[in-house]
């Protein structure tokens, strides 16, 4: 008797009753599995309720609670698709749709954070609060704007501040090595007086003794009508309208021309008439007139009796033709101003 069979059984028995019992086994392992399995949907049957304590547990509840938040996640995020490019040059425009980003500065007083700012051209705006608030320069140079102080330096180191009065003009201050003294001839500063000549500068010369050059630039006047065409009869006489020299006028650079046309060209004879008031009007006696019988005539002030320095001035036309025979006077004026 082996110790492996103590009970001396044919080995056929042996085998056969081995057999039975893996059979069986088999059988319940069988019956174990399929109850576990739907076999109609090839689940994995799985008893959640029979668990105990709801710890871990991927219940319905959690679930739906998932799957709501995941959707609200995805529509939260839909505006962002896409949505984020790279700029390509130093100018992002809007229309681009790339990436754009602020940058802000802290206030320290407050800790408020505020968006740097830069105008349409791309430059920085820089405020200083030291200095007046950034507006635009105005003519008047009155509204508030940005204050830049101007200096300047003898040495290229040394900076100061350049000085004006009230109305803006700089205050100059001569050196202590350029100080005008009483002889005039030392060194000192120098400022050159310049002249408007139909918009353009011009020095103001002076003499060698330091007097000014000056010349008079006159312009020639006749505008002036004193007769319009004014009929004279025969052996009557007509007198013409004032004419005023006007106040300030030299005399010295001519005399005042008259340009008389006789119509007719009857004989006609003319005087000249002054006044010191404009009013009360006198002429020379018989010693001075001009006498013709030509169409158109030129005299000067002086040749009808009138001399240099008078401010008002008629003229009198006398019709001599002496056959009835009436004629029209018409008479400009000219002279320099």
């Amino acid at each position: 008797m082996s110790s492996s069979n103590p009970f001396n059984f044919p080995r056929a028995h042996i085998r056969a009753q081995s057999d039975k019992i893996i059979q069986a086994q088999t059988l319940h392992e069988s019956k174990t599995v399929a109850s576990c399995v739907d076999t109609t949907n090839k689940l994995m049957k799985v008893d959640v309720a029979s668990a105990s304590g709801s710890h871990g547990l991927a219940t319905e509840a959690k679930q739906d609670d998932m799957i709501t938040d995941l959707t609200t996640i995805a529509g939260d995020t839909t505006s962002i698709d896409g949505k984020i490019t790279k700029g390509s040059d130093d100018t992002i425009a809007a229309a681009t749709g790339a990436q754009q980003t602020v940058i802000y500065g802290r206030n320290d007083g407050t800790g408020d954070l505020f968006a740097i700012k830069c105008g349409n051209d791309g430059n920085l705006h820089v405020f200083d609060a030291d200095v007046a608030a950034l507006a635009p320069i105005t003519s008047d140079g009155t509204t508030s704007a940005q204050a830049v102080n101007i200096m300047g330096s003898e040495d290229g180191t040394n900076f100061r501040t350049i000085k004006t009065d009230g109305n803006g003009a700089i205050i100059c201050d001569p050196s202590e090595d350029s100080i005008i003294t009483a002889d005039g001839v030392t060194q000192e500063q120098r400022v050159m007086l310049n002249g408007n000549y139909n918009g353009n500068l011009r020095t103001v010369k002076v003499g060698d003794g330091g007097a000014v050059n000056t010349e008079v630039d006159h312009s020639w006047d006749n505008t002036n009508q004193i007769f319009n065409t004014e009929a004279c009869a025969d052996g009557d006489t007509i007198t013409s309208s004032t004419f005023d020299l006007g106040q300030g006028v030299s005399h010295e650079i001519g005399l005042v021309e008259f340009f008389l046309d006789n119509s007719a060209s009857v004989d006609i004879e003319v005087k000249g008439l002054t006044s010191y008031d404009g009013t009360n009007f006198y002429n020379s006696g018989n010693a001075y007139s001009v006498n013709s019988s030509d169409g158109s005539i030129y005299f000067s002030q002086e040749d009808v009796g009138i001399g240099g320095g008078h401010r008002y001035m008629r003229l009198s036309v006398t019709n001599n033709n002496g056959l009835g025979t009436s004629t029209n006077i018409s008479a400009q004026v000219g002279y320099y101003k």
